[in-house]
């Protein structure tokens, strides 16, 4: 990455120039000491004059609001004509002017200079600050709506938080983050040995980038937390500004411009003859800012050599309006020529998709000599480019719109609120048929939309705000099931599967203290950065699968010290790559093997995934096979892998699944409850009208309210659920409690008597005290009701849930009964050691 300088020899302000301010995507304007408003037309190179501002007004700084803000909130709109350019003067006024430079206001703010002036994000509202120590909140039309703050010293330095509901400043030394909404707590923190001189504050990234007397910059959390310190410079850091898209910010000083990114490394370094820079803009499509300098000197500063590559092709932007592709196998290099300043460009999938200010072009990497170009809106400015093997998304501007790779728009994303500038993508997240946002106006909020038509899907609510999304990028044929993984705000890792058919199920929490995340390019596999160490979770729909199998599929890779913020780039193959905080690459390495397990699955290759398990060897690999055998209901293979991992209680289970899951409701009730999910189980034989069975379900799991609410509502099994909650308050030697069994028991008192009481008594004049497992009503005409001792009984101790209320009765040896044998294998090795396995083993297993 490079920066191209366009700077005029002799300065157009004849005085110090103090403001610049971007107005369109080619326009900017600046204001100085001589009192001339120029304004600078970057497309012809031209400028000219506006207005002569009066001859007593020495401006301090500069601001037109926001090009997408949306005054009086959602649903208001800004009108061309309305924009009011917000000048800060050192007489303590500030003004708002027209376009043509009219002043339409003046207001007395402050005693002394107006030392920052800004509009918040949406442009309904103003701050300032000033050499009184106040900092004021100001309506759009200058009236004074509070004071927020009253310092002992001048505030030289103020920004809006993201959400417009804090503010945050400069007292000496000390950065302070003042709510705008009474009683809520204040946070304030040292941050430089000397007074803060500039700030600003990211609505995209939420970072905070500081700048002082100290001559260093630092880059902060929303909470105050130190991100980056910079090394020390010769002089004092007067201006920083982040740029639109949060992933860079620019840093000014005298006669040095420094670009970095978000983590604080520099990326580039000019050396100018300037002087100090007073101000810096950035332009809404983050690849060009202004500066305004002591000299008068007001310049521009492209950023180019921005490079993007897939595979073996590499493009680079070598110049505003020239990008070079190299394929580096055959050493082949084309060189692309547009009409106009490119300001994004993204390549995956075999597509090169390249934005100028006018155009879209289309590439394919095989013949980059006939793209598609597509004419766009003027002055939709893209802030970022996702795509999926089958389209792609432009999001930035009024809305967002998804395309296929002809070059045809299919469908258009819109809600109320939405905020295309502050789109990245940590917020935003694409597969082959969902597309997912942040909702900016809610952060617990993830929104939906179906890729094939724009229309929205069912959204996701969380209980935290969200930090990052992502979706699994697997393309396999037939899927009607996408992972999404959700980062919030604490630091927890949660994944939700998308349903291509049906609502999202409900989110699970994989693990704690993640601070960076990745999918695999082309399997359901993750890499995380957890608590400094690199961990990578081979198959995270486990949980929906079974939660037990977890720690059998993830595993954490020793690395060197990754520093305090390490981010991960891409996982591709079996490289992970990762950066460090002061810009060191570091590669990783995870299985080789997972990425072929999941594509021999995804495409029912089971006999070739069961011979890479067998020359792994290792429970990681089984483990993994064990979940992805269960979710394609390969129960042959499962069979194999749970005993591979010592589970034979898991490995019964799955025999008796083979025997009495005959009929597909049976089954998919049967697997439900090896997940661990009762209630999908319930909810299986519910819709397939096997209502006795859900009653036992719910009885053999303990969920006691449940199984009479059923029982009654239908008049189902009423005694078979008085006496098992009979047995069930013996067993614990507990009285009734539940004022509904007690009202049910008085209306049938045959059930008082529990089976056990029966059987009890019997031994008893038998002159024996040995207790026996109570024998439930069961239905052998019915395939799960049969399943007796592991499909419903035996499963809520498989699955987990409730059934660990359960009290077990005296265990008694049962004879394991013999495996599947395997028709894939020409021998029965296999299936022999598996035998002598159970041989050895003394199972004992409770089928109350």
């Amino acid at each position: 990455m490079k920066l191209k300088l366009t700077l005029d020899n002799k300065p157009k302000h004849s005085d110090v120039a103090t403001g610049v301010a971007w107005s369109t995507a080619d326009t900017i304007f600046s204001l100085g000491d001589d009192h001339q408003l120029l304004q600078w037309n970057l497309a012809k190179n031209e400028t000219t004059k506006v207005t002569d501002v009066s001859s007593e007004l020495f401006p301090t700084g500069m601001q037109w609001p926001p090009k997408n803000g949306l005054v009086g909130g959602v649903g208001g709109n800004v009108r061309k004509g309305t924009e009011l350019l917000l000048v800060t003067a050192a007489d303590g006024h500030f003004h708002l002017l027209g376009r043509g430079g009219r002043a339409e206001k003046s207001v007395q703010a402050h005693k002394g200079a107006v030392l920052c002036g800004q509009w918040n994000w949406d442009g309904s509202e103003l701050l300032t600050s000033g050499e009184d120590g106040c900092l004021r909140i100001w309506s759009r039309s200058g009236m004074l709506r509070s004071t927020l703050a009253q310092a002992p010293e001048p505030i030289y330095a103020a920004a809006w938080a993201p959400d417009n509901l804090a503010v945050i400043y400069a007292i000496g030394p000390s950065l302070v983050i003042k709510p705008t909404v009474p009683n809520t707590k204040t946070v304030q923190w040292k941050g430089h040995e000397g007074v803060i001189l500039c700030l600003s504050w990211s609505p995209t990234s939420k970072l905070i980038v500081s700048g002082g007397e100290d001559c260093r910059y630092k880059v902060w959390d929303s909470m105050g937390r130190s991100l980056f310190s910079s090394g020390l410079h010769n002089h004092p850091i007067t201006s920083v500004a982040w740029a639109p898209g949060g992933d860079l910010f620019s840093v000014g000083s005298f006669n040095i411009l420094r670009v970095c990114d978000r983590y604080g490394w520099s990326h580039c370094l000019e050396k100018l003859k300037t002087g100090s820079i007073y101000s810096m803009h950035w332009g809404a499509d983050s690849t060009q800012f202004g500066c305004a300098t002591s000299s008068g000197h007001v310049f521009l500063a492209s950023v180019i050599e921005r490079a993007v590559s897939w595979g073996t092709y590499e493009a680079v932007l070598k110049a505003r309006r020239t990008v070079v592709v190299t394929e580096f196998s055959g050493n082949t290099q084309d060189r692309l020529e547009f009409r106009d300043r490119v300001i994004k460009m993204s390549m995956d999938y075999g597509y090169l998709v390249c934005v100028t200010i006018s155009q879209l072009y289309i590439y394919n990497v095989n013949n980059v000599n006939t793209p598609m170009v597509t004419e766009l809106r003027e002055n939709n400015s893209i802030s970022l480019i996702l795509q999926a093997p089958n389209h792609f998304v432009l999001c930035g501007g009024l809305s967002v719109t998804i395309w296929n790779y002809d070059g045809k728009q299919i469908g258009t994303v819109k809600w109320g609120g939405m905020r295309g500038e502050m789109m990245n993508r940590e917020n935003v997240t694409t597969s082959t048929d969902v597309v997912a946002f942040i909702d900016h106006s809610d952060p617990k909020v993830v929104r939906l939309f179906d890729t094939s038509s724009g229309k929205p899907l069912p959204e996701l609510k969380m209980k935290s705000d969200l930090k990052q999304i992502a979706l699994a990028r697997d393309n396999y044929p037939g899927s009607t099931e996408r992972q999404l993984a959700i980062l919030d705000n604490n630091l927890d890792l949660i994944t939700v599967v998308i349903r291509k058919f049906g609502a999202p199920v409900e989110p699970q929490r994989l693990t704690t203290m993640v601070s960076s995340l990745t999918w695999h390019n082309q399997a359901p596999m993750l890499a995380v950065i957890r608590d400094g160490r690199l961990r990578i979770y081979y198959f995270p729909q486990i949980l929906y699968v079974d939660g037990a199998l977890l720690d059998y599929t993830w595993e954490d890779r020793d690395l060197a010290d990754l520093g305090r913020q390490p981010e991960i780039l891409t996982y591709e193959s079996n490289r992970v790559s990762i950066r460090k905080p002061d810009g060191v690459l570091i590669v990783g390495t995870a299985s080789p093997f997972m990425a072929h397990l999941h594509q021999h699955a995804m495409l029912g290759k089971f006999p070739e995934a069961r011979r890479i398990c067998r020359y792994v060897n290792s429970k990681l690999v089984w483990g993994v096979m064990a979940g992805l055998a269960s979710w394609k209901q390969d129960l042959s293979l499962a069979e194999i892998c749970y005993s591979e991992l010592q589970l034979y209680d898991k490995v019964m289970f799955v025999q008796d699944i083979k025997e009495n899951g005959a009929d597909e409701p049976t089954r998919n009730a049967l697997l439900a409850i090896l997940s661990g999910n009762v209630q999908e189980a319930e909810n299986i034989l519910m819709h397939s009208g096997r209502i006795e069975n859900a009653i036992e379900l719910n009885v053999n799991c303990c969920k006691w309210d449940r199984a009479i609410e059923l029982s009654t509502k239908h008049n189902l099994l009423l005694n078979l659920v008085l006496s098992a909650r009979k047995e069930y308050l013996e067993e614990i030697n507990a009285k009734e409690s539940n004022q509904l069994y007690i009202d049910m028991a008085k209306k049938h008192p045959s059930a008082g008597k529990s089976k056990r009481s029966t059987q009890n008594k019997k031994k008893k004049s038998a002159g024996t005290e040995q207790r026996q497992a109570p024998q439930m009503e069961e239905d052998p005409s019915n395939p799960v009701a049969s399943t007796s001792k592991a499909s419903i009984i035996h499963s809520s101790n498989i699955g987990g849930g409730d059934a660990g209320l359960r009290p077990k009765s005296k265990p008694h040896p049962v004879e394991p009964r013999s495996l599947s044998p395997d028709p894939a294998d020409e021998d029965l090795e296999m299936e022999l050691q598996l035998k002598g396995k159970f041989k050895e083993l003394e199972l004992e297993q409770d089928f109350y």
